[in-house]
């Protein structure tokens, strides 16, 4: 029962988050839109080009790319392999409860893997947050810091890692509850 309140805690959690990527990313988006439909009027009708718009529209596009991208890992429509899933549905030969359990357990080793990945990238990525603030690079035509885009990444990548992470107690619990079923199952 605790367990069921816990799964329902975390696919909460994953929706409000989602609805924040999701907002950001259109908001960002329609911006970089708009941003491009300012500079090809200026460009083209009156002739000068403004340098701060494309500046704006280059980090409004990693914005929204990377947030779409934690959006995607949240619904599972990022890229994936089906190679296993045939494999899954040979190894089962037919039978579902297997082969349920068997998907199962494998997005909780492919969503151990993206947590994984996450982390180091973040990681990563956080660093280079650091360094960029603490070299005071700035943007060319707008002069804000650079740091603050590289920190808008690096969170959209936790975001990615805490979605792979929800992902994979989901997961792990289906296993686990498809276990104890067969175990009674078993026993009656």
């Amino acid at each position: 029962m605790g367990e069921s309140k816990f799964i329902k805690g975390v696919q909460k959690t994953s929706a409000i988050l989602f609805k924040m990527e999701d907002f950001l990313t259109s908001a960002t988006f329609c911006a970089m839109l708009a941003l491009i439909v300012v500079q090809v009027f200026v460009r083209f009708c009156l002739t000068t080009p403004l340098a701060w718009t494309e500046e704006l529209t280059r980090t409004f596009f990693l914005i929204s790319s990377f947030f779409g991208g934690a959006a995607c890992v949240k619904t599972r429509s990022n890229v994936e392999i089906n190679l296993l899933a045939s494999v899954i549905k040979r190894i089962s030969k037919g039978r579902r409860h297997q082969e349920v359990l068997l998907t199962h357990a494998f997005d909780v080793a492919a969503s151990l893997i993206g947590v994984l990945f996450s982390i180091v990238i973040t990681y990563f990525m956080w660093t280079y947050t650091l360094d960029l603030k603490h070299q005071g690079q700035i943007s060319i035509a707008l002069e804000y810091p650079l740091f603050w885009v590289t920190s808008t990444i690096s969170v959209a990548l936790a975001l990615m890692g805490i979605h792979y992470l929800f992902h994979f107690i989901e997961s792990a619990y289906i296993v686990a509850a498809q276990g104890r079923k067969k175990e009674e199952d078993c026993e009656q």
